[in-house]
Parts: C-alpha cells; structure tokens; sequence
C-alpha cells in the first residue's frame, strides 16, 4: 500500500520462464548459456550429449529447489516450468522457484488445506493432496510446528513435487511433449492407464521419440517411473538427486 509508506519490492532475476525456453524450437540447446555459463561445452560437442546435459542440468535444479523447500517444511504444490525463473545473472543460481500461491507451510500450517483449484493437470499427481485426507485438519500454529517433524516423517509430503519434477523431465526428454498441449493430453492418457507410466508407454508411444531418456541404458526413463508413480513408490527429492541419470 504506497499510501500507507509500504511497498513490495521484487528483487530481478530474470524476465523469462523456464516455459518459454522449452516451448521454443531450439531448447534444450537455447539454455546452454544460461545453465552452464562459462562451463558451456563447445560448440564442436556431440549435439545428444549437448541436449541431455541441459535436461539433466534443470532437473537437478529444479530437485536442489524443492529439497531446500521440503528442508524448511514447505510444499511448493505447483511445480512446473512456468513457475521456474532463469536468471540472467553471471553469478548464483541459474534456476530459481517463484510462485508460491498454492504452497503449504507444514511448520505454521499456512494453506494447510490448500484449495484442489490451483492445481496444474499437466503436472499434479493422482493423489491431488500434499497431505492423505486421513491426517487431521489444520492445527493451531505451535501445533503446526511440533508436529511437523512427525508429518513429514510418516508421510513425506515433498513427494507431491518430485511427481510434478517428473513430469517436467517426460516433457523436456521427448521433443513432441514440449508443447503444453501435448502435455496435458499425455497426463490424461497417464490417468486412463492406472497411473502406470509404463503401460502409457507401451499404449501411446509407439510414435514418441524416448532416444533422450533411452540412453546410458535407460537412466532418464527410469528416473521417470520412480517419480511419474504412486507416491508409495516415489522417490524424494533428496533420493532422486542421488540417481545415475543425474550423476553421469
């Protein structure tokens, strides 16, 4: 309120999202500069290997974010390339999170019961909730703060946005996904084959090109099925940075 003597300020990062960077003919190679900066390979450099490195680059980025998140006992709940910022700084991270509108703050019980609204089909797990509907309604704050611990501890509810980080990595690994549109059909046709990435697979992706996510023996499709699943299957954030895709 500038009547009031009170403004909020944002600090600049960066004028375009990671969304628009996808969406463009050109990526993964138009992220290069951005990503790597003076780490950027040559040129001269295998293209596959060029494109696979930026992939693996953003979604270990995007994984370090969430960690952080999860660390502090926030939820994001809206994961997804357009709410990713790529700095245009020379320095610090390449990537930053925004737009925490539908996070939940498990350590104060901030948006503990968070509107189904502002979910994102294209990237949302089936489960729709960052929290099971068995787990008691928001508590008072001090509640909020000593049973936080215990909540993510039985329940793991970070695991909301490795599903979301998923979804990004099927999206950027196989170029016909790329469009928004293309996503969300897939997301669909995910939901009519039980969950089962897999059985999507075999279903819908005769004409889908898996060459990215195929190499070093299927590492990137692996990741995949170990985020893109039930969330009693899915790995965390910490566990999914500490896969062989990302480590090659």
């Amino acid at each position: 309120d500038a009547a009031k003597g009170r403004l909020l300020v944002w600090r600049f990062e960066g004028s375009k999202t990671l969304e628009e960077y996808v969406q463009a003919a050109d990526f993964p190679l138009n992220m290069e500069d951005s990503l790597f900066r003076s780490r950027a390979p040559s040129k001269e450099a295998d293209v596959e290997r060029r494109e696979a490195a930026v992939v693996k680059e953003v979604i270990k980025a995007a994984l370090m974010a969430t960690k952080a998140m999860h660390s502090g006992g926030v939820v994001h709940r809206d994961v997804k390339p357009a709410n990713i910022i790529v700095s245009e700084k020379e320095s610090g991270p390449p990537l930053l999170m925004a737009d925490l509108g539908a996070a939940v703050d498990l350590r104060t019980g901030y948006n503990y019961n968070p509107d189904l609204g502002l979910l994102d089909p294209r990237y949302a797990p089936p489960e729709q909730y960052a929290l099971p509907q068995t787990v008691q309604k928001a508590p008072p704050p001090l509640g909020a703060v000593l049973g936080s611990p215990f909540i993510w501890a039985q329940y793991n509810p970070g695991k909301f946005d490795t599903y979301a980080i998923g979804m990004m990595l099927l999206q950027m690994g196989i170029p016909q996904l790329r469009k928004s549109e293309s996503l969300q059909l897939v997301a669909r046709r995910i939901a009519e084959s039980g969950g089962d990435v897999g059985a999507w697979r075999e279903r819908f992706g005769s004409n889908l090109d898996f060459g990215m996510l195929d190499r070093q023996n299927g590492a990137g499709w692996e990741l995949v099925q170990k985020l893109v699943c039930e969330r009693n299957r899915r790995l965390g954030a910490g566990q999914a940075l500490g896969h062989r895709f990302l480590k090659n």
